[in-house]
């Protein structure tokens, strides 16, 4: 898992532990030594979409809570899963808000009302449904003092004596009306001090004018002295126009209450009656962008969850990042993989329509080596990237397509230039935008792209820095979608809003690049030859086919170079008999997925990314699905797939999702020209090792023997690629024993280049 952890939703501390929680995993910090632990899908979680934690030091859990319900329950060593509520099928929303620990017991505040877990049985041990006629009160929050249960809501603060017998029937709660404010609703959030109540409520308030009365949100932290709640002694500075206090909170004897860019901490001084402001933690720049979650204070330290990450407060008034590998936002929507190089963006569009959403290019080099593409250099406000592509002749280059800006060119993880319709042919569409979308190199280190515009929508930018753009002769070539450059230098090029799909061939015989021939390709299958509307994603394969990824499946043009003079000829589907119910049928692989992202690896093997299947590994010629991987089934966090890259040389397999970037390794490898790096690994193999033992370095279809001690064949097989694999079982089906095993490597053409041994330890 590359998890981001840029979003923070919450953090608690327990017996000197940090527990930082993001979208998709929990991040523990021992701030006794700094040391780092991940919680994610890969090491146990159940789910992704974490929403909020809750800590009981009675029971020694930890309580993750996720958007849809769902909980885990985690207790140093084991992740224990309570689907209960998510499975049930409950009327309203189901998601949880807060969680508060209370002995053996965590009460999770939902959108339902509360519901109660057992920390020791790991169970449901009740549901208190807030329902009033058809409406149901949803529970921002909840505490328990001295036996009350009090649950804030949009309605009003609620109350309850938790032996009540007849607690979970909402009629015998009662609301508390002596609450010192204009409107007795809008309640947020609780926060105990010294075991005094405090919460944290949006009045609304009248302003008076000499024309009119305004009506305003404030917002207000009221105590509970007493009987009564009234407003306490707390000054906020709210000085900001942008001034919204997020949360409040108690740790240790400080108070904190975070707002805008900014977290404020106070500390009770008692014979003055009141909270004194020891220090306001702001970030800066753009500080009220950087959203703050929750904080802790842990010896004399505060630390904050915020939108950009896990901050520490030191005693003056600014803060620290904890450095946490990670990339910068949490969709994968496009990537590229270049000499142990990853590149990825992180934006869509929705509906062709910019979203102005803030943009980064997350660079990975080696496993964790997370670094973020800043503007340093530039004025330009960077957003909107939905392409990137890393230069083939220098991968310290790497261009991003933005959908409002244009193409921004990097260099050495800085934004060098920003090339849009004022200093480069790009083109825009009238409002000022530039509106790039895809991008790709071509076999002569060219960069082609495209734009939305009514004039010249294809653009290329050569390796010496020169421009040419080319018009497109066919209806509604402006409305641009992917493009791609095959092995023959030809551009295919999918326009009107994904529905037509073209070809260019330039002319590049004066060494500049010239308009050339076009083609306008046949699309029109009928239903049973696999009739689709739209386009996402082209490739070419190892053997020359085109593959293409639509709303209806993938289609093939197994022969593209007839197609500049015969644009007549349609793709094909791949059709597979299947058995159904007794019955031989023929269907069409994938014919009802939409397909977003092809790559092929070094065995010519297709991994294809989906709408809503997850992803599927294809035998080179896609009528066997060698694997299916879907959230149920793997660590994939979400079975919306959008974007593919393959690290040709250690065979990891990126796959982008909408809920975050996940890596498997397998034998994606590309073959090699000889075999002067060959390499078995895990070798030795030990006794608990249950994987495959991987044999790369390979050359194309090299023949792979494994023999025992006594030159007995167990295993035969051959490369995908450069890598070869073995499941450490013989041909009779048992684990290999203790003992030396040979590895015998012949090229295509069955002539011994390599030999090689493996040690077993059972």
């Amino acid at each position: 898992m590359h998890t981001c952890y840029r979003g923070g939703q919450d953090l608690l501390e327990m017996n000197n532990v940090l527990y930082y929680a993001a979208k998709t995993a929990v991040a523990m910090v021992d701030l006794r030594d700094n040391s780092l632990q991940i919680l994610d899908k890969n090491s146990g979680l159940s789910d992704v979409g974490i929403c909020c934690l809750g800590s009981s030091k009675t029971a020694k859990m930890l309580v993750i809570c996720y958007e849809n319900a769902n909980v885990d329950l985690y207790n140093g060593r084991t992740i224990f899963n309570v689907p209960d509520i998510y499975n049930k099928q409950i009327a309203g929303n189901k998601s949880i808000n807060r969680v508060f620990c209370d002995d053996d017991y965590a009460y999770l505040a939902s959108g339902i009302g509360i519901i109660v877990v057992d920390l020791k049985k790991k169970v449901i041990k009740d549901t208190w449904l807030f329902k009033k006629g058809n409406l149901m009160y949803e529970v921002n929050d909840l505490v328990i003092q001295n036996g009350i249960v009090y649950a804030a809501t949009d309605y009003g603060i609620f109350q309850s004596n938790r032996n009540n017998t007849f607690i979970n029937n909402f009629a015998t709660w009662e609301q508390i009306t002596n609450v010192n404010t204009p409107n007795n609703n809008l309640f947020r959030q609780f926060a105990v001090l010294d075991n005094t109540i405090y919460v944290l409520k949006d009045d609304t308030v009248v302003f008076h004018t000499d024309t009119s009365d305004i009506l305003k949100i404030k917002n207000v932290i009221y105590v509970k002295n007493n009987n009564l709640w009234d407003t306490a002694n707390i000054e906020l500075d709210d000085s900001s126009p942008r001034f919204v206090c997020r949360f409040i909170s108690a740790s240790q004897d400080r108070f904190f209450a975070g707002t805008n860019g900014e977290v404020q901490r106070y500390q009770w001084i008692p014979n003055q009656n009141k909270f004194e402001r020891e220090v306001i933690y702001c970030w800066c720049p753009g500080g009220w962008c950087d959203v703050p979650t929750a904080a802790v204070y842990v010896n004399e330290r505060a630390y904050i969850s915020t939108s950009r990450g896990l901050s520490r407060g030191n005693l003056e008034d600014w803060t620290s990042a904890i450095d946490i590998p990670t990339p910068a936002q949490i969709p994968a929507t496009a990537m590229d993989w270049k000499k142990s190089k990853l590149a990825v963006v992180h934006n869509t569009t929705e509906d062709w329509k910019p979203v102005w959403n803030r943009a980064n290019v997350s660079i990975l080099r080696g496993e964790e080596d997370w670094k973020t593409i800043t503007s340093n250099q530039v004025a330009t406000d960077l957003v909107d990237f939905i392409d990137v592509c890393i230069a083939p002749y220098d991968t310290a280059i790497v261009y991003a397509a933005s959908n409002l800006i244009g193409l921004i060119e990097t260099r050495s993880d800085t934004v060098y230039k920003v090339y849009n319709h004022t200093n480069s042919p790009l083109g825009s569409i009238g409002d000022g935008s530039t509106r790039t979308v895809r991008m790709a190199f071509d076999a002569y280190n060219n960069l082609w792209t495209n734009t939305w515009t009514d004039s010249d929508p294809i653009a290329v930018l050569t390796k010496n820095g020169d421009w040419y753009s080319f018009g497109i002769p066919f209806v509604g070539a402006y409305q641009m979608g992917a493009i791609f450059a095959d092995s023959r230098g030809w551009i295919w090029v999918v326009y009107d809003r994904e529905k037509k799909l073209a070809i260019f061939n330039p002319d590049r015989s004066s060494g500049a690049i010239r308009n050339g021939k076009w083609a306008d390709l046949n699309l029109s299958l009928k239903e049973e030859e696999g009739a689709f509307t739209y386009i996402f994603t082209i490739t070419e394969t190892k053997d020359g086919h085109i593959w293409i990824g639509t709303d209806k499946g993938i289609k093939i043009y197994y022969s593209p170079s007839r197609l500049l003079n015969e644009p007549h000829v349609i793709p094909q589907s791949i059709p597979v008999q299947v058995v159904r119910y007794g019955d031989t049928l023929v269907e069409l692989v994938l014919g009802s997925e939409k397909v977003n992202c092809i790559k092929v690896d070094g065995g010519n093997r297709k991994w294809v990314g989906t709408e809503s299947a997850g992803v599927f590994l294809l035998s080179p010629d896609g009528k066997t699905e060698l694997f299916h991987f879907t959230k149920n089934n793997s660590p994939l966090p979400s079975n919306t797939v959008y974007s593919i890259a393959i690290d040709g040389e250690s065979g990891d397999v990126y796959f982008g999702t909408d809920k975050g970037l996940i890596s498997f390794r397998y034998t994606a490898t590309d073959s090699k020209e000889n075999y002067e790096n060959l390499k078995i690994f895990p070798n030795p193999v030990r006794e608990n090792f249950d994987g495959y033992i991987s044999i790369s370095g390979l050359m194309e279809d090299s023949e792979v023997k494994i023999t025992d001690a006594f030159g007995k064949l167990v295993f035969r097989t051959v490369s995908n690629g450069g890598t070869a694999v073995w499941d450490g079982k013989r041909y009779d089906g048992h684990k290999a024993s203790t003992g030396v095993y040979f590895v015998f490597i012949n090229d295509e053409n069955g002539e011994e280049k390599r030999a090689g041994k493996i040690l077993f330890i059972k």
